[in-house]
Order: C-alpha cells, then structure tokens, then sequence
C-alpha cells in the first residue's frame, strides 16, 4: 500500500487542480478535520462530481488524551479507516496540518501494511509527530483481526 501524507492546504490545492482539469483522483484519501470545523469543500465537491470515487471523511481533535471540549480519535472511527483502506493500492491521507493525526494513521498502515511491524519512517523523518493515541488505536484495530463494526 503506498501512502501519502499531507496537510489540508496540500489536499485542497490537488482537488482545487484535479477540478480545473478534470483529473481523476485514484487514491483512497482519508479526510480528518478537526472537531467543528467540517469537511474540505474542494474535496466534497470533487466528490460529488465523481473525480475522487474513495474517500471517507472523519472527525476527531489533535489531542492524545480526553480534555474537556475536545473530541479524541475513537475505535468506530479507527474502524472506519481501516475497513476503508484495507483492500486499496494507494491511500492519501490529511489532516489540518499533516504533521500528527494523519501521521498517526500514516504510521499504522505503513507497519501494519508495508512494514511487517517495523517501524514507519514518519516516526523519524524530522518533520512528522505522529499522534500516539490515534497510532495506537488504529494498530490496536488492525492487529485484533476482527473488525466489529464493518459498516458503523
């Protein structure tokens, strides 16, 4: 599985791209956005014009613990990216700034997919910090070999 990390300025510049030419998007993308602050609408709307057929959007704050009026990643949410990219070639995945929850998410896939429990290199790359907690939940996910909630 190849995949890409960015921040949602880099996504929306690709859709703002992929909607003036009218490119297709192959990738999967993985849309993480912050609590309240609603989808990407250059993303929705290549959605809804049929250039990006694989996306799935979710929503969850950068934060590693539960803290009053912050919302953290959860297990249904977990869930819900890896039954959505389990069985692709290719996954993008953004968040505000693409430096912590989509590197979190980045970091499960690549070991669980790519690595055979080696250690991703968003780890170590100097620019990534990946969120541990959104780490661990999607590894704790993808290694339970049961997916419980196929369709939450």
């Amino acid at each position: 599985m190849k995949i890409k990390v960015m921040s949602r300025i880099d996504m929306n510049s690709i859709m703002l791209k992929a909607l003036y030419n009218h490119t297709p998007i192959e990738a999967g993308i993985i849309s993480i956005s912050s609590s309240g602050f609603g989808k990407l609408p250059s993303l929705v709307f290549a959605k809804e014009v049929g250039l990006v057929p694989n996306v799935i959007f979710e929503e969850f704050d950068d934060i590693d613990m539960q803290v009053a009026y912050y919302y953290p990643i959860t297990v249904p949410v977990a869930v819900d990216m890896v039954n959505f990219a389990k069985d692709l070639d290719e996954v993008w995945i953004h968040c505000d700034a693409g430096i912590s929850r989509s590197a979190g998410v980045a970091c499960a896939l690549d070991e669980y997919y790519n690595l055979d429990g080696r250690s991703s290199f968003y780890w170590t790359d100097g620019y990534h910090h990946p969120n541990g907690l959104v780490y661990r939940t999607v590894m704790n996910v993808l290694n339970s070999g049961y997916i419980p909630f196929s369709d939450y």
